[in-house]
């Protein structure tokens, strides 16, 4: 059964607005982003620039994400401190995990690695490395570990593209550019410069391979509309990167964390705004999420904080079903807008970064 509704003009809704003002000024209900971008109430069909067809859909289905929890072992962790943290891990795991981001600061010998791995099926979930200090030694390891042949899923950062494994390997942390919404074309131009970069510095031979191991780690906050362009325009902006390599579309991994600035003080307060932050990061179309925990460092982590991180994205998975329309935002007329001015004035800043290289 199908509806045929009336179409509704801009004048038409102009007029409901006004009337329901009811004297108070039109121009409250604009949306100033920044000095100079400043937003309609509201946005109609003819009013976006759609390209045929949905880019934001390819290689996707549907709107799957990885759930994911962080783990981090310092230069200092003693093979006790290996053996806890593997505990933690299958706790994740068995509470509905399916990617582990492990931060190793240290080698791992192959004592503490089979600690640290124990009884984990890596098959079945997604793997990300991130290494630092004395641990991006342990990456000759990692090759061991996840051949190229093993194809598992997964990333590491440290050494620059890695050949020899299945696991992705240019990282690019857009997070050091993380900052107001005003920033956010510098934030996603500064990402994208360093990822062409990062490309460009290898052999021709190995460029397309190359484009397919780069990922993105993104941070977003509290300003929901944003977050959800963000990642939106930030996966249409790669595709104009490859491109312009000349290589087929194909949309990147892009990884989400909170900023530091997400929670407050109020561990109840931070656990709704972990639901609309992580909300706004699966309408945007995030390949992985990692919740920060709601005490935000007013106490020690515990397998509660961690258990509510994992239960809020099972909620928008499993009961609210996110997970199963591509691209959420598309029609949704406000966020299509903010998505194509964001990839207009970031694709400017890039250009500009690429010429000043």
């Amino acid at each position: 059964m199908s509806f045929d509704f009336p179409k509704v003009s801009r004048e038409q809704w102009e007029a409901k607005i006004i009337k329901d003002l009811k004297g108070k000024p039109y121009d409250n209900l604009r949306w100033k982003w920044s000095e100079d971008l400043v937003f309609e109430p509201f946005y109609v069909e003819e009013d976006i620039d759609k390209p045929k067809g949905n880019p934001l859909i390819i290689g996707r289905p549907g709107n799957d994400w990885d759930i994911a929890e962080d783990f981090f072992l310092g230069a200092d962790a003693s093979l006790e401190d290996i053996v806890a943290m593997n505990k933690m891990i299958l706790e994740s795991l068995s509470g509905g995990a399916e990617a582990l981001r492990l931060y190793i600061g240290k080698f791992l010998s192959e004592e503490e690695w089979s600690a640290l791995s124990k009884d984990v099926n890596f098959e079945y979930i997604s793997t990300h490395f991130i290494l630092s200090g004395a641990g991006v030694y342990f990456i000759e390891k990692i090759r061991e570990i996840f051949p190229e042949e093993s194809g598992l899923r997964g990333t590491v950062s440290a050494l620059g593209f890695q050949t020899a494994t299945c696991l992705q390997s240019i990282g690019v942390d857009a997070g050091k550019f993380y900052g107001s919404n005003d920033v956010i074309p510098e934030e996603l131009a500064n990402a994208l410069h360093e990822a062409v970069s990062r490309v460009c510095e290898l052999d021709d031979s190995l460029r397309e391979m190359a484009l397919d191991s780069v990922y993105f780690t993104l941070k977003i906050g509290k300003s929901y509309f944003p977050s959800i362009a963000k990642i939106r325009a930030l996966k249409l902006l790669w595709l104009r990167v490859r491109e312009g390599f000349g290589v087929s579309a194909k949309l990147p991994q892009v990884h989400v964390e909170f900023s530091e600035d997400a929670y407050g003080e109020d561990a109840n307060t931070n656990l709704i705004k972990a639901a609309t932050i992580t909300m706004s990061a699966v309408i945007g179309g995030a390949d992985l999420i990692s919740v920060a925990p709601c005490y935000a460092g007013a106490k020690p982590v515990d397998a509660f904080s961690r258990r509510m991180g994992r239960n809020v994205q099972h909620l928008l998975k499993m009961e609210s079903f996110l997970d199963k329309v591509g691209d959420p935002a598309s029609g949704a007329y406000f966020v299509e807008k903010l998505t194509s001015v964001l990839v207009e004035k970031t694709w400017d800043a890039f250009l500009e970064l690429e010429k000043q290289a």
